[in-house]
């Protein structure tokens, strides 16, 4: 029976000790010392080390020891020493034999130290040598120790063999010194073999059965082949225990172990995560592989074989995606790398699966309510094939942008700020050259606007070959200098920016005048029903691709909906009549979301308030408003119906396959009110023909654990195949972004 027990020591060993001669950097100084004891009765052992060692040599000490039973004997290494871990033990018939190496650096002179032990060996025999101008650096914690390549072997009891051979290692340090111990419990003489000299060949009494032979090496070692070193005793041992190692020597560039670094779990489902980290291979060719399991005991590893993580000397970023997990479960994983040089153990870290029944992927944490938010507005765009979008960095307290790896579905923080105000929010928009982020203080309706609190325009370049967004000069500038519920944008064909808000119950309205940084005065926009609003009542401004910008907004005062147009290039006050696109009791309310195709077609998704004048369950809710180009009237086609309970709608056009696609919150079941939180639900139509399914939709963002999504959000812009479509919403309830990308085609 072998016991392989690192942190015990019970090795009844007839041992030799080989140490290196004189070498370029490493040399055995003074004389070996060696302690024994015979009488089986002692729970700790004093003993000496070389007198000639000077401070900064390293000292080694090996331990020979025999157990008067089959059970191995726990031992303590003397204080300021450390183990050299693997220590071993090996048992035949009725007792059994422990060899243990430990090392310290010296302090100069001799010294003395105190090995314990949890009973008292039968015998044992301890050696200690002294060598200058070797590494005495020890980090356990990485396994950095004096010796380079190490190992420990056992023989198998019974085998009475004479020549034994210690475990082979490969040298990658030039000039180290090779070493070498033997133990047994047989008291024999022992002859080392080719390449060793003897430093000490000690025994205890016969009856303790312990020896102990430590050797080294004739000269420098040569690096990249293996070395076997051997040592013969004549009588044949039945037990029998060796190390061997090569002493690094000191001032030397030394084989570093792998960098390695555990990081975060992104894209975590119910079933599935993916789990990454770095792993620098400090020059030396490196392998690694993630362990994972729902203790730190972990059992399972991925990928298998490991995966390559080359042979640099930067942080190589590494993941693995898993799949099979257990829903509403804690799982463990670290990081493991390993080269020539050892294996690097990466911390402990944990992720939590989502409940059963989640859907989408829960990205980092928000500012608060309606991160989202509001209704009219857009945080995402598409630009050089990445989705990004404006999202809250906690670590900074202020607004970045982010772009979404799509191979791990997590939003990637790109440390560039947008508005440095938390209860800020924001609509963006992408024009193909320059990024725009119109931000605004929230405030909760138009009659709570203050002044002050400026609405602020913000331009950025964007650098392909980087990938990165960068603020143009003389931005943000002030579009308006209240705070307000809503604020949207958009750039009419000439180039002139527009934005609208409601402020004071009324429709305001501003625009560029000859360059981005210069904005006109703010305005109420100059037709009827743009005044004497409810203070809820919001607004949305699209550019209608047949060279207009259009404003939509709602008047719950006169319950209709309305839209204007301003032709481009015309005098900012110039606007077309106001249309009541809707109109009737409870047929108004502040949902607007606004898209518009290259044609000037322009799609509204709105709400109507027909639930708060006993509309019947059958009545519709969400509507989508389609404008003719050609004849300026609108058609509306029912999207939800109050049974279905849905609120806060936005549109997105797949201009590929002509399709509408239409996104809301709704409960899973039942209504507790309308405008009740819950799960993202998708329905969509032909643009050729438009209908929509009966029912809630297809759940596409669902926290199963916290269903309290809502305020969903994309892109200003059409998709395509090549887009795909990506939406967003936030849970107030958890403070967390979640998103969903959906394939088109």
């Amino acid at each position: 029976m072998v016991s392989n027990v690192a942190s015990l020591a019970v090795t009844h060993a007839a041992a030799s000790t080989v140490a290196a001669v004189d070498a370029a950097n490493v040399a055995q100084r003074g004389t070996p010392v060696s302690t024994t004891d015979s009488t089986g009765s002692v729970v700790s052992k004093t003993f000496s080390t070389p007198s000639a060692a000077v401070a900064g040599d390293l000292l080694v000490a090996s331990l020979s020891y025999k157990t008067p039973g089959l059970s191995d004997i726990a031992n303590t290494a003397p204080t300021g020493w450390t183990k050299i871990p693997g220590e071993l033990f090996d048992v035949a018939v009725t007792t059994g034999s422990h060899l243990v190496v430990a090392v310290k650096a010296a302090v100069g002179g001799a010294e003395s130290g105190t090995w314990g032990f949890a009973s008292a060996p039968a015998g044992m025999v301890i050696s200690v040598l002294a060598y200058s101008g070797a590494d005495t650096t020890i980090n356990t914690a990485n396994g950095v120790y004096p010796f380079e390549r190490y190992g420990y072997k056992v023989e198998a009891g019974g085998s009475n063999t004479t020549v034994h051979t210690a475990p082979a290692f490969t040298p990658t340090v030039a000039g180290s010194w090779g070493f070498a111990a033997f133990a047994s419990r047989a008291s024999e003489t022992w002859t080392p073999g080719a390449g060793l000299t003897e430093r000490s060949d000690t025994r205890a009494a016969t009856s303790a059965q312990a020896t102990l032979e430590t050797n080294d090496s004739n000269g420098v070692i040569a690096t990249g082949s293996p070395i076997t070193y051997s040592s013969t005793e004549s009588g044949g041992t039945s037990v029998q225990v060796s190390f061997a190692g090569n002493i690094k020597p000191s001032g030397q560039a030394q084989p570093q172990l792998p960098t390695v670094t555990t990081g975060s779990a992104t894209s975590v489902a119910s079933t599935a995560a993916t789990i990454a980290g770095t792993v620098n291979p400090n020059g030396l060719s490196t392998t690694y592989h993630f362990e994972y399991g729902t203790t730190t005991s972990y059992g399972t590893q991925t990928p298998s074989p490991d995966g390559s993580a080359g042979s640099g000397t930067t942080a190589a970023q590494v993941s693995a995606n898993l799949s099979g997990l257990t829903a509403s479960t804690t799982y463990h994983y670290r990081l493991v790398a390993t080269s020539s040089a050892g294996t690097t153990n990466g911390s402990d870290a944990t992720f939590t699966t989502g409940a059963a029944g989640s859907i989408g992927y829960a990205g980092p944490a928000t500012p608060g309510a309606a991160a989202t938010g509001e209704k009219p507005e857009s945080k995402l765009w598409w630009n050089d094939g990445v989705w990004w979008a404006v999202l809250f960095a906690t670590a900074s307290q202020t607004h970045h942008i982010f772009r979404l790896d799509r191979s791990t579905q997590t939003w990637i923080d790109t440390g560039t700020q947008t508005d440095n105000r938390v209860k800020s929010r924001s609509d963006t928009l992408w024009d193909g050259t320059h990024l725009y982020v119109a931000s605004h203080v929230t405030a909760s309706s138009s009659s709570d606007a203050t002044s002050g609190n400026p609405a602020r325009l913000y331009r950025y370049s964007y650098a392909p070959a980087t990938s990165t967004y960068t603020l143009d000069a003389g931005f943000p500038v002030q579009i308006d200098n209240y705070s307000s519920e809503t604020l949207t944008i958009d750039k009419d064909s000439t180039g002139v920016l527009w934005a609208t808000w409601t402020q004071g119950s009324k429709v305001y309205a501003n625009s560029t005048t000859g360059s981005d940084t210069t904005w006109g005065t703010p305005f109420v926009l100059p037709v009827t029903a743009a005044t004497s609003l409810d203070p809820d009542d919001i607004s949305s401004i699209v550019a209608t691709g047949d060279h207009k910008i259009g404003v939509m907004w709602s008047n719950q005062v006169d319950s209709a909906m309305y839209f204007a147009t301003h032709a481009d290039g015309a005098a900012a006050g110039t606007w077309s009549a106001a249309v009541a696109v809707l109109s009737g009791p409870g047929w108004a309310d502040d949902h607007i979301n606004l898209k518009a195709d290259q044609s000037g077609r322009v799609y509204a998704a709105v709400k109507t308030s027909l639930d708060d004048v006993g509309g019947a369950g059958t009545a519709p809710q969400i509507m989508l408003l389609v404008r003719d180009p050609s004849t300026g009237g609108w058609a509306s086609y029912p999207i939800g119906r109050i049974s279905d309970c849905h609120t806060r709608p936005i549109v997105m056009l797949d201009s590929e396959h002509q399709v509408i696609y239409v996104f809301m919150t709704a409960p899973d079941t039942g209504c507790p009110f309308s405008g009740s939180d819950g799960t993202i639900f998708m329905k969509s139509s032909p643009m050729g023909s438009v209908s929509f399914p009966l029912g809630r939709g297809t759940p596409v963002i669902r926290d199963a654990l916290s269903p309290h999504l809502n305020n969903v959000t994309s892109s200003k812009q059409p998709v395509t195949s090549a887009t795909g479509l990506v939406v967003m919403a936030s849970n107030d309830t958890t403070q967390r972004y979640w998103h969903a990308d959906i394939p088109l085609g």
